[in-house]
């Protein structure tokens, strides 16, 4: 059996938890932009006000939970998640936590997103596709990477109802201005079968 597919969610799709209430400042003084972020062809740029240190964004992935007879392959006619992936670049901000949810039912997937080693953040850019930073001497000696597997007890994820992935921005008022998260995509890849 081997990988069935992949979805991707286009950046302006990204929809911030909390709009109001100071967390977000306009873009580039675009009016309405502290609410709704600043959309463009290939992105979705949010700014923060630098008073905040746990501002959330979500990101809906298109699922296909059930798979027909004719294409389903394995013997279960479900579609598990192999792995998923986030493109963003931040200025003078950090990504803190990124989760993983199945519809409303469950966060089933809290990835390895240390933050805290100063050598070993996840800032600046992550625009590449399974971009990976190694683990240097002077930090906890994590790999970091952008591409995250998830397993329960070695097994992928059975999809319900459809993937949300939520990422935690850290505007905490350090370092100069903007603090800018920029949204370029998420995507999953998905599996016919839950092991191998």
């Amino acid at each position: 059996m081997a990988l069935i597919m992949a979805t991707w969610a286009h950046a302006n799709a990204v929809v911030a938890q909390h709009p109001a209430g100071g967390v977000l400042q306009d873009v580039d003084g675009r009016s309405f932009t502290s609410v709704v972020g600043y959309r463009e062809g290939s992105m979705a740029v949010y700014q923060g006000a630098g008073i905040e240190s746990d501002t959330w964004f979500h990101i809906p992935v298109p699922t296909v939970s059930w798979l027909p007879t004719t294409l389903r392959g394995g013997p279960s006619g479900r579609a598990f998640l192999d792995n998923f992936c986030v493109l963003f670049r931040t200025e003078n901000c950090t990504v803190s936590a990124i989760h993983a949810w199945d519809g409303g039912q469950s966060r089933f997937y809290v990835a390895p997103v240390p933050n805290i080693s100063a050598a070993q953040q996840m800032s600046g850019d992550w625009s590449q596709y399974g971009r990976t930073l190694e683990p240097s001497q002077t930090t906890d000696r994590i790999r970091m990477s952008n591409l995250f597997t998830p397993r329960t007890n070695s097994a992928r994820h059975a999809m319900l109802f459809g993937l949300g992935i939520s990422v935690k921005v850290n505007f905490g008022n350090i370092g100069p201005n903007p603090k800018r998260i920029i949204f370029l995509g998420a995507g999953a890849n998905w599996h016919d079968v839950a092991t191998g």
